[in-house]
């Protein structure tokens, strides 16, 4: 995962990922089309390759996006502060609401 920023950038930082099953809320470091780059304080105890769904959602722009992927990769961060995940998309074509709603943000 080089090249993946530590920290959101100004117009992800105003955006809530929460994964079902999970309490708490993760950290976007990168969108790309076919997947998402995040950030965890805790490893979570998903195999790769697993099954996950979640929601993305932004409060001060009323956006939700539900998301189904699956967990590619969970590595330890290169600053040893918790854990970067990389999650698939098994489907893309929502992903250009969130792409014009970033942009209308931005």
């Amino acid at each position: 995962m080089e090249g993946i920023p530590l920290t959101p950038s100004k117009v992800l930082k105003g955006l809530e990922l929460r994964i079902d099953g999970f309490e708490e809320c993760f950290e976007i470091l990168k969108i790309k089309d076919n997947g998402i780059t995040l950030t965890s304080s805790r490893e979570l105890s998903v195999l790769n390759g697993s099954p996950i769904s979640g929601q993305i959602s932004s409060p001060t722009l009323n956006l939700q996006f539900r998301f189904q992927g699956s967990l590619e990769r969970q590595v330890r961060r290169p600053d040893e502060k918790g854990f970067l995940l990389g999650i698939q998309f098994h489907r893309t074509d929502r992903i250009p609401d969130l792409w014009i709603a970033l942009e209308l943000a931005s």
